[in-house]
């Protein structure tokens, strides 16, 4: 599946077609859950995680890329 990593770590992979796993902050992933409900999950398995699931086929294809954007800049920082 694609996949984009910075530094060895993940920003976004496609677990399938309408699946996609986004590497986001904590506080970023609980305002794009509240704000886009329809475009971004968190599984019970990605819960203690720094990520985010997302629906590209349901949901905001902008908000989805805030996230991927933020998953860069995240994995930039040293």
């Amino acid at each position: 599946m694609p996949a984009r990593y910075v530094h060895n770590r993940l920003v976004a992979r496609a677990e399938s077609a309408d699946r996609w796993i986004i590497r986001c902050p904590f506080d970023l992933r609980e305002t794009l859950l509240r704000e886009h409900p329809e475009t971004f999950g968190v599984r019970p398995r990605l819960e203690a995680h720094t990520k985010v699931e997302a629906y590209p086929q349901e949901g905001d294809l902008d908000a989805m890329c805030r996230a991927i954007d933020a998953a860069w800049e995240m994995q930039q920082a040293p």
